[in-house]
């Protein structure tokens, strides 16, 4: 249970539809505070909460350790123990999506399938994540689409990484077959040089991320963040 409670409308709000974009969201006005106690992930501005309502939030974290709360800009010096991580106003999406992956409790070990037809790239983002800790990863690695879907029928994977084009069968081909056969697997869809009928096909198709070689978003810290995200919201 995702719950936002926040001032109406809020300076947050593109960043919230951004990020929340493939997960439902509950947003709570400040005069709607009463869900406060059954999220599983809270994001509330500070200024609106009452000691009351800080009170039912310290005992749902002691009940549901999972809970992770977060806090829109500044909080109280009373409040610290409450929230996990502070998020600044001026934070876009990448700083944003980066600091809440670090608090996300996940399991102790992540199955990863990655799948790009250039050996570097493919050495690269797998040999980051197997190189990782809490979690660890057990990443699966295809040249093709052919053995990713191989491997998805021996070994099903908590989250993908797939390259668009790829010979025999491409990534967005995979993708779509998946979806077909109810196979939700949260994906991250890695492409470089392809029009933009080709991305709607994907995006018409399911909730894949969709991330563009080169830029910051292809970073591998933040393809960490991104993977976090995908596998957190898909439990």
């Amino acid at each position: 249970n995702i719950v936002i409670f926040s001032r109406c409308p809020s300076p947050w709000d593109s960043l919230f539809s951004e990020y929340f974009s493939e997960v439902q969201t509950q947003k709570l006005s400040e005069k709607d505070p009463s869900a406060i106690a059954k999220a599983d992930f809270l994001i509330a501005d500070p200024l609106l909460l009452t000691l009351a309502l800080v009170q039912k939030i310290r005992l749902s974290k002691n009940l549901k350790p999972q809970l992770r709360v977060f806090a829109l800009g500044s909080i109280p010096k009373e409040y610290e123990d409450v929230f996990d991580a502070v998020l600044s106003e001026a934070c876009g999406l990448f700083d944003f999506t980066k600091k809440v992956s670090e608090k996300l409790p996940l399991p102790d070990s992540v199955r990863l399938l990655v799948a790009d037809d250039d050996p570097d790239i493919l050495s690269m983002v797998s040999d980051y994540f197997e190189g990782r800790q809490s979690p660890s990863f057990e990443v699966l690695r295809a040249a093709n689409g052919r053995e990713a879907l191989e491997w998805v029928q021996k070994k099903r994977p908590d989250a993908m990484i797939l390259d668009m084009k790829m010979p025999i069968m491409k990534g967005s081909e995979l993708y779509l077959k998946l979806q077909k056969q109810e196979e939700k697997i949260p994906t991250i869809i890695f492409f470089d040089a392809i029009s933009a009928e080709d991305l709607d096909i994907v995006k018409k198709a399911g909730a894949p991320v969709i991330v563009e070689k080169g830029y910051r978003e292809s970073s591998m810290p933040y393809l960490m963040a991104l993977v976090k995200k995908l596998v957190y919201f898909a439990a």
